[in-house]
C-alpha cells in the first residue's frame, strides 16, 4: 500500500472513530408511549339528595371535585344547597345559587370532555343565567362565582359589554336554546375598588344558537381540545372552534394566560376575536354558579393523556385498603407522535448503520487504489 493510501486509510478510520463517539454523546429521541385516562360520573350510584357540598365526602363526585364554595343565600325563598336529583330512575347533579366545584384529577395537553346540560325550569324562581362550565380558569384575582364589576366601575369597552363572574377562563353558559361562550379579557378600565388588583376584568362573549329547542331538556356537550384548539360540539354537532394563542403574561398578573382567543364557526368565519383574553395556559375544569341560577348536570365524562407507565407488580394483601386517588374508569394505550428523550439505548442502531457505511468506504477506496496501482 502507497503512503498516500495509507494516509487515506488512517483519515477514514479516525473519522469513523469520532462518529462513534458523537452517535455515543448524542443520542436521538424516541416516540413516547402515552395511555387514555378516563373518569366519568353518571350519579346513579349516589343516594338521592345527598349533598355534594363543601366539607361533604358523602358522594363520589365530592371524592374528585374539590368544592370550594356553596351558599344560598335567604332571598328569595325556594332555593336550596346542591342535591343529587332524580327524575324518571335518571339521576343527575342539580345546582343551586352559588357554587363552584374544582376538578382535581388532572388534566394536561389533551382533553375530551363530555357531559350533559339543562337550563333552570322554574323562570319564576331562576331567572339569571350566571354560571357553567369554566375552562383554563383560576383564582388568581377572585373566586370563580365572584362578580368582576367591570360595567360597575366604570368600564367601556365597547367589546365587553356585560359583567359576569370569575377571573379568567372560558366559559360555557347554557341558555335558552343557546351555548354561550364567554371570554374573561384584561381591560386598563373598570377595575374593582373593593379588592386589591390593578387591573379590570371584563367578560366578552358569543351566542350560539343551538338549532332547536333545548329549554327545559338535557342536552349533550363536547369539548375536545389538542394543541391549543377547542372543538365545542353539542349532541354530536360542531358548534364552534376556539383557538389560544400568544401564553404570556399581562401587567400587574402573576399567571401565564393565552392573551388571544379567537371563536369561529364551523366554516371558519371568525366570530370573537381578542387579543387581551385572560385564559389560563394551565388547563382546568371548574363548575361555577351564583345567585339566582339553576344547572343541571350528567353523565360528566373526562378523558385525559398520560404517559404510559411500566408495569409495577402488586403488592401482597395487607389486609387493609386504600381509597382510590383518581376516578380512573378505563385505560387504552393512545400513541401520539409527542417525541422526549428514550432511555438512553436508542443510538445503538444509528451508529451500527454509520459505521457500516463508513467501513464500506474504506473498502471501496483502498479497493480502487490498489487497481489503480496495478495498472500504473
Amino acid at each position: 500500500m502507497t503512503k498516500t493510501w495509507r494516509n487515506v486509510l488512517t483519515k477514514a478510520v479516525g473519522m469513523l472513530l469520532i462518529l462513534l463517539l458523537l452517535a455515543t454523546a448524542c443520542p436521538v429521541s424516541a416516540e413516547t408511549e402515552w395511555e387514555e385516562v378516563t373518569a366519568s360520573f353518571d350519579f346513579e350510584q349516589e343516594e338521592t339528595g345527598a349533598k355534594p357540598i363543601q366539607n361533604s365526602y358523602d358522594t363520589d363526585f365530592s371524592n374528585y371535585w374539590f368544592v370550594s364554595n356553596s351558599w344560598v343565600p335567604d332571598q328569595p325563598p325556594g332555593l336550596t344547597e346542591p342535591v343529587i336529583a332524580e327524575e324518571n330512575g335518571n339521576k343527575f347533579l342539580r345546582i343551586n345559587s352559588y357554587y363552584t366545584a374544582v376538578y382535581d384529577g388532572g388534566i394536561g395537553d389533551y382533553l375530551d370532555f363530555n357531559f350533559d346540560f339543562r337550563t333552570q325550569t322554574d323562570a319564576a324562581l331562576f331567572s339569571e343565567y350566571l354560571g357553567g362550565i369554566f375552562l383554563h380558569a383560576a383564582e388568581e384575582v377572585f373566586q370563580y362565582a365572584d362578580w368582576d364589576g367591570y360595567k360597575e366601575n366604570g368600564g367601556n369597552s365597547t367589546e365587553a359589554n356585560i359583567s359576569f363572574i370569575g377571573s379568567s377562563g372560558l366559559i360555557l353558559v347554557p341558555r335558552d336554546n343557546v351555548l354561550r361562550i364567554c371570554v374573561k379579557t384584561y381591560q386598563e378600565d373598570g377595575v374593582r375598588s373593593d379588592i386589591n388588583i390593578s387591573y379590570g376584568v371584563a367578560t366578552e362573549y358569543v351566542d350560539l344558537a343551538l338549532g332547536e329547542e333545548t329549554t327545559g331538556r338535557f342536552f349533550r356537550v363536547q369539548v375536545l381540545e389538542e394543541n391549543q384548539v377547542l372543538q365545542i360540539k353539542v349532541d354530536g354537532n360542531l358548534l364552534a372552534v376556539v383557538e389560544l394563542a400568544d401564553p404570556g403574561q399581562h401587567d400587574g398578573a402573576e399567571e401565564e394566560y393565552y392573551r388571544s382567543v379567537t371563536i369561529k364557526d364551523p366554516e371558519g368565519n371568525t366570530l370573537l376575536a381578542t387579543d387581551h383574553s385572560l385564559v389560563t395556559v394551565e388547563s382546568s375544569i371548574v363548575i361555577g354558579t351564583r345567585g339566582r341560577t339553576r344547572l343541571d348536570l350528567d353523565n360528566l365524562v373526562i378523558k385525559t393523556r398520560q404517559e404510559k407507565q411500566e408495569a409495577t407488580p402488586t403488592p401482597e394483601d395487607t389486609g387493609s385498603s386504600t381509597p382510590p386517588q383518581t376516578p380512573v374508569v378505563s385505560q387504552s394505550p393512545q400513541p401520539t407522535s409527542v417525541v422526549t428523550p428514550d432511555d438512553g439505548n436508542g443510538w445503538v442502531l444509528p451508529v451500527v448503520i454509520v459505521a457500516a457505511v463508513v467501513a464500506a468506504g474504506i473498502v471501496c477506496a483502498i479497493f480502487l487504489g490498489r487497481k489503480k496501482a496495478k495498472k500504473q
